[in-house]
């Protein structure tokens, strides 16, 4: 048996999958003093930062699963879990559960492989290339052409 490996790009779109974005959204929140985990609406608004998947259903333009959805898949690998003290909550794991990877780890690849660029376009704006590596929110030179 393999480790959980979500996709990381999103089929049919420039950039991360919605489970890809809430790694990297628990990832980022996780390092915040004080974190006591998120729940599922602060999760889909957090991680649409990093995603063009719409993360919340939206039945007036056909969507009827929001990437948020995604998050059973998660818990049922053992990558996110409730708080203990507020099961509506969520946070990365430290141990690997039945995905046999723990959530840290793998939210920490998902992140840096944000961060090296390789999500393509920024989903803020599909034409400007941004710098995730640093913490600059002007945007970068476009890479040179192939």
């Amino acid at each position: 048996k393999r480790a959980y490996a979500p996709k990381y790009d999103a089929v049919g779109k420039s950039g991360p999958s919605g489970v890809a974005a809430m790694l990297i959204a628990l990832h980022r929140e996780a390092a915040r003093p004080g974190f006591v985990g998120v729940d599922k609406a602060t999760l889909a608004a957090l991680a649409q930062d990093y995603t063009r998947v719409a993360m919340t259903a939206n039945a007036a333009q056909g969507e009827f699963y929001g990437g948020v959805s995604s998050l059973k898949t998660l818990l049922k690998h053992g990558v996110v879990e409730t708080c203990p003290q507020d099961k509506k909550r969520y946070r990365l794991t430290a141990e690997p559960g039945a995905g046999m990877v723990a959530g840290v780890e793998l939210a920490a690849k998902m992140d840096a492989q944000y961060r090296a660029g390789k999500a393509g376009a920024p989903v803020d704006s599909p034409g400007d290339f941004v710098d995730c590596t640093s913490d600059a929110d002007e945007p970068a030179p476009p890479p040179p052409p192939p």
